[in-house]
């Protein structure tokens, strides 16, 4: 509500002078273009005049025009004669004197401010006008600018209008600047460019508008002619370069077709060009591809903001509203600029102050609605940093407790596991030949312990594995005589068949290598059908060793081959062997901290697993 009572205030100050009627001496205005320069005052008298009641929108050249005024008589002699809008570049003045001839005068920026006739903002010299009858007075205006337009006010309004022009002036830059600190400011604090191009595209602006005014010539180099005649132009183009450079990063934070925007480089990379056209004496031609080049930028940038998408829809809906807007304004000011339109558009002697302040203030939404959003991003990332960190030690905690559960468990079962398998083994010494079935019996319980220690021991790894508690400690072996050596090892290593060649060095850690083999063969035994045979075989590319393990397919079946490496599975059929379905879960975690990898291969009769590690 604050702000769009503030927008409100700020269009109304930006009326005033447009709105303010003073008395008008003319009574007649009519002109005559003169491309060609060719004209004088004497011969410009016989000339067919084409007459206007509003601003003449004579396109951005700097042949001169000629304008003719009728000036109704009065009682009061002390009048001026006003050449608008304030950057006109001169103009030039015939009036007849008290003896008949002509009296000539100059005004605008090309002369020193200090020199000049009437010290205002606007250009202007003072008139003496006859008490009995209308008078004509013509003014040749040569201006790389558009529009002109004349009036005849007495000296006093005159002042008066001088006065409110500066301090509407000093409103607006003051507001301007107030932005422009803020936003720097907050590019200080958030380090977000956007808010820095902001600041420059802000403090750009009342420098447009300063010397659009008179202020800056008025109040900074008041003995200066023919330097504004440049820098007046020269900020336009620059103002527009900054302006669509912003509007270019602002249209990152939204979704779009990348190939919309290209359009935007279009005058930036002009520019060089249109300086070097201002420094040259052709600024009527750089004004008019600016003006141009800034009419198809906005009619682009109305166009993709209806492509573009953003998660936040106040922010979408916002900007599109803005560019609506944003059209209107520039078809309504720059179309008559541009194309010579003639519109009875009387803010266009006026630098345009309420598009310039509109753009800042929807600026200054969607920057903040920006920076809103990606605090509130940054907030949730924050918390959920904190919950991830809470949930993280938590997760240590019960690592830590899992870990001491785990030893304690194997400590604790350990012990009367020992004392079971001594007992059984006395027993069955004792019973040796006498009792079979009691043998029989002795040995399923002996199985039995050793599957419960077996599945202990991989517990405790499989935990040091996920806690990053496994530490490798490699060493120069051969691969070959450790798979032999533990395929020989298994308990049932009779039905193992290692096929390999020459020796194979590799750098590898002998104790996790034992574990990984002895558990692929323990896996292949269990489940490949009885007194059956393993297949092993070991290969060398040059760059790594390969191990495959090969047996037929078994009463659990196939496996899972998108599961068979997750933790915990087991087959459906599975169940009639003992086991956790950390194995393999297990052997694939070591082997990637290795640097290696395992795979599983399917058949028809066979499973088949290749570990692969670097030599």
């Amino acid at each position: 509500m604050a702000t769009t009572l503030l927008i409100v205030v700020m269009v109304w100050l930006a009326r005033l002078p447009v709105q303010i009627d003073y008395t008008d001496l003319i009574l007649e205005r009519s002109y005559l273009e003169d491309r060609g320069g060719v004209e004088t005052i004497e011969t410009v008298q016989s000339k067919s005049f084409k007459p206007f009641d509003a601003p003449v929108f004579l396109g951005n050249d700097q042949g001169p025009v000629w304008l003719r005024m009728v000036i109704a008589p009065a009682e009061q002699a002390d009048w001026a004669l006003w050449i608008q809008p304030n950057y006109t570049a001169l103009a030039e003045v015939w009036a007849p004197g008290p003896d008949g001839s002509w009296t000539y005068t100059q005004a605008g920026t090309s002369l020193a401010f200090d020199q000049r006739a009437v010290n205002t903002l606007t250009p202007a010299v003072p008139l003496m006008v006859s008490s009995a009858e209308p008078m004509v007075v013509y003014a040749r205006v040569t201006t790389p600018t558009t529009p002109v337009y004349v009036r005849v006010i007495s000296m006093a309004n005159s002042m008066k209008f001088d006065s409110l022009l500066m301090t509407l002036g000093g409103i607006f830059c003051g507001m301007g600047f107030f932005v422009a600190v803020g936003s720097l400011i907050v590019y200080a604090a958030t380090r977000d460019s956007l808010w820095l191009w902001d600041t420059i595209y802000n403090f750009s602006g009342i420098t447009v508008l300063g010397l659009q005014l008179g202020l800056f010539q008025r109040f900074f180099d008041p003995g200066s002619a023919g330097v504004f005649n440049h820098l007046i132009p020269l900020s336009n183009v620059l103002h527009a370069v900054v302006s669509i450079l912003l509007f270019y990063r602002i249209y990152s934070l939204f979704t779009n077709p990348r190939f919309v925007l290209w359009g935007y480089l279009i005058v930036p990379l002009l520019a060089p060009g249109l300086v070097w056209l201002i420094f040259n004496g052709q600024a009527d031609t750089a004004l008019t591809l600016n003006n141009l080049g800034t009419l198809f930028i906005t009619s682009l940038g109305l166009f993709n903001s209806f492509l573009a998408k953003h998660p936040d829809r106040l922010l979408l809906y916002t900007f599109r509203a803005a560019h609506v807007v944003l059209m209107a304004f520039v078809v309504y000011w720059i179309l008559p600029i541009a194309l010579q339109i003639p519109l009875p558009n009387f803010s266009s002697l006026f630098p345009n102050v309420t598009l310039s302040y509109f753009t800042m203030f929807i600026l200054l939404f969607v920057l903040g609605r920006n920076t809103q959003l990606r605090m509130q991003e940054a907030t949730r990332l924050e918390l959920q940093k904190r919950q991830a960190e809470v949930e993280l030690e938590l997760t240590k905690q019960r690592h830590e407790e899992s870990n001491s559960f785990y030893g304690m468990l194997l400590h604790e079962v350990k012990n009367p596991l020992a004392t079971i398998r001594m007992a059984v083994s006395n027993l069955e010494n004792s019973l040796r030949g006498v009792d079979p079935a009691s043998q029989a019996r002795l040995s399923k319980v002996q199985n039995a312990v050793d599957d419960v220690d077996e599945l202990l021991r991989r517990g405790v790894e499989v935990d040091m594995l996920e806690q990053g508690a496994l530490i490798v400690r490699k060493e120069d072996l051969d691969v070959v005589k450790l798979v032999i050596r533990t395929c020989k090892a298994h308990a049932m290593g009779w039905r193992v068949q290692v096929h390999s060649g020459a020796a194979i060095q590799a750098s590898a850690d002998a104790h996790l290598l034992t574990l990984m083999v002895g558990n692929l063969i323990d896996n292949a035994l269990k489940y490949s059908p009885d007194k059956s045979t393993v297949d092993v075989s070991i290969q060398s590319d040059g760059k790594c060793w390969t191990l495959e393990v090969r047996n037929m397919v078994g009463h659990a079946g196939l496996p899972d081959e998108h599961k068979i490496f997750n933790k915990y599975y087991r087959s459906s059929l599975a169940a009639y062997r003992s086991g956790m379905g950390l194995g393999l879960y297990w052997v694939h975690g070591v082997a990637h901290q290795m640097g290696g990898s395992i795979a599983y291969q399917q058949s028809d009769q066979e499973v088949i697993f290749k570990l692969c590690l670097p030599l």
